[in-house]
């Protein structure tokens, strides 16, 4: 911590040197500023009473700073611009502002030319948050799209097919739950995915596909 407090003291003693504004360096001091708030603030933890206080304080330091970098340097090509849209949106998310942090995430996503998989899993996450299960789903399609060999690509595929249960979409939510047994079949969960698709089968008035599925899950 104390490291990230000397960095932001080093960058503001940086911002008011004579010359300063004419290096390449002044450009991206309200990005590393609030990058170093961001970090400070521990976003990988949960943390309570005092230190989540802190914890909060730090978030929308980083959020003043980063803001700040994108408004005044829309610098679109930048692949600091891109990461600061992230580090805005886990922000907000992690502030529970799922409508600003759904917001960013799509922003991130509109650089061309860089892998969207993170934005897309954490955007999709956040719709799901505020009921917004349409918007979920859309997200969740493209992920699995576009990126099939993602990290995401498991855990989004388990999620669409229960996102399309929860809409009563039992086809669709069938057909993609076959899809995971099909690219995944040691999976741990295929014996879960069986018990969804025997539910589901029920529901769509086939018994015996529901009793294979059912059956295969006890195995």
């Amino acid at each position: 911590m104390n490291n990230y407090l000397l960095a932001i003291e080093n960058y503001e003693k940086f911002r008011f040197v004579n010359g300063s504004i004419l290096t390449n360096k002044f450009s991206d001091l309200d990005f590393h500023i609030g990058y170093s708030y961001f970090e400070k603030s521990n976003p990988n933890k949960i943390l309570n009473g005092a230190e989540q206080r802190h914890q909060i304080e730090d978030l929308k330091n980083a959020l003043k700073y980063f803001r700040n970098y994108t408004n005044e340097y829309n610098l679109s090509d930048s692949s600091n611009y891109r990461t600061a849209l992230l580090r805005i949106a886990d922000a907000y998310f992690l502030l529970k502002d799922d409508s600003l942090a759904i917001e960013n995430y799509a922003n991130s996503t509109l650089i061309g030319g860089k892998n969207h998989s993170y934005a897309l899993n954490q955007m999709a996450t956040s719709q799901g948050l505020i009921q917004d299960y349409k918007g979920k789903i859309n997200t969740l399609n493209k992920l699995t799209i576009q990126y099939p060999n993602s990290k995401y690509q498991v855990s989004s595929l388990l999620n669409l097919a229960q996102a399309y249960k929860d809409e009563s979409r039992n086809k669709e939510s069938i057909n993609t739950f076959l899809k995971f047994i099909k690219e995944n079949p040691n999976n741990n969960s295929i014996s879960k995915v069986n018990v969804e698709l025997g539910s589901l089968y029920l529901m769509e008035k086939k018994p015996n596909e529901a009793e294979n599925f059912l059956t295969e899950s006890i195995r």
